[in-house]
């Protein structure tokens, strides 16, 4: 096997990405697999995706990257939810990669296994959220989902997490042997300025497990600092009761969506990002806010205690602390430098996009001398 390889990303929501056209669907898995795309196009590897439906043609080459569409629309009947496999694999075929990877379970995760093991073609399966690896989320799954996800996991010849608590996880629920590979993020040149009044920030998809509730309610308590939150509408009754409650709080902005572009720019000036989240597996925002120097402050996800360890903001862990955390860091401008500082050293150490790849063409390569099981 030459040293370049062909692989396939298969991932419904990554056209917007990789199309930069408006759509609100894209989120932090699609972004990974977006800044991977380009490192490895960079390195003369051939790349393709299979993306869903966003009413674009059925194949497209957009600087070289390969796009194919594979993904039936979401409001499928029960004909065309059989056809749609059959297909799919019927395209798997025709693009005839080395290599096919897959983030977090689909149903159609199982077929690109299966495929794989009889095609004797390497499947890579890469996690998402730490739900996945606990019981209650994998019950929340429903029955069929979760075989599938099972099965998906033992069919990969890589399996790949985040963290260290989903290495745990994937070999005590699966008995599967996974790669930590950790996210990657761009470093820019610019770097946070500090002034006087800080923004407090939160950016993410307006979900309940994210809990953007308590960040109304922070902004609510601490009235004499800005407060911005920038999330796209996914279950729009939730959506729509959030809206109404922030509608009355004078220091708070509602963005509802802003191109990955436009978010950047805000991370140049003087941030706190807070997280409220019940889990999370590890998030990008984290990585965005501390490579253009900024801190950051956690109701409940740190991921392997980045935070903690390496001083790169505050893991609260209860709402009271979180107040007193916040209150802290927006009154000392030093305390903001340094955490942010510290961020910035963090990512390029750790999730440079150099160093990430490198990791992961290493481990598609030594799979390349591994025989296909």
């Amino acid at each position: 096997m030459s040293k370049n390889f062909k692989i396939c990303f298969i991932s419904r929501q990554a056209y917007p990405y990789l199309s930069k056209e408006n759509h609100y669907s894209a989120g932090g898995s699609e972004l990974q697999e977006t800044l991977l795309t380009k490192e490895l196009l960079k390195r003369e590897n051939k790349v393709s995706f299979i993306v869903g439906d966003y009413g674009q043609d059925g194949y497209t080459v957009i600087d070289d990257l390969e796009i194919y569409k594979g993904f039936f629309s979401y409001n499928k009947g029960l004909i065309s939810k059989f056809l749609e496999p059959i297909y799919f694999w019927r395209l798997l075929s025709k693009i005839n990669a080395d290599v096919y990877y897959r983030r977090t379970p689909h149903d159609l995760t199982f077929i690109i296994g299966l495929f794989c093991k009889l095609k004797r073609k390497k499947f890579i399966f890469a996690a998402g959220s730490d739900t996945h690896f606990q019981k209650e989320g994998l019950s929340n799954m429903g029955l069929v989902s979760r075989i599938n996800y099972r099965l998906s996991s033992k069919l990969s010849h890589i399996f790949i997490v985040q963290n260290s608590f989903q290495k745990e996880k994937a070999k005590e629920l699966f008995g599967k042997e996974a790669v930590v590979i950790k996210n990657l993020m761009d470093i820019p040149k610019e770097i946070s300025s500090k002034k006087d009044n800080p923004l407090v920030l939160f950016v993410g998809s307006i979900l309940e497990y994210k809990q953007p509730e308590i960040f109304i309610e922070l902004a609510n308590t601490i009235k004499d600092t800005k407060f911005y939150i920038i999330g796209p509408c996914n279950e729009k009754g939730y959506y729509n009761s959030l809206k109404e409650k922030a509608s009355g709080i004078q220091n708070l902005t509602f963005c509802d969506f802003l191109l990955r572009e436009k978010i950047l720019e805000l991370y140049k000036k003087d941030i706190i990002l807070v997280n409220a989240s019940k889990f999370e597996g590890f998030p990008n925002t984290f990585l965005e806010a501390w490579s253009y120097g900024n801190p950051v402050v956690s109701l409940n996800v740190d991921p392997d205690e980045v935070i903690c360890k390496y001083k790169l903001g505050y893991h609260s862990k209860s709402y009271s602390k979180m107040i007193e955390d916040l209150t802290k860091i927006i009154e000392n401008k030093n305390l903001r430098k340094e955490f942010g500082l510290n961020g910035r050293k963090y990512v390029k150490d750790n999730h440079s996009i150099e160093k990430i790849v490198d990791e992961f063409e290493e481990l598609i390569q030594n799979s390349f001398k591994e025989p296909n099981k």
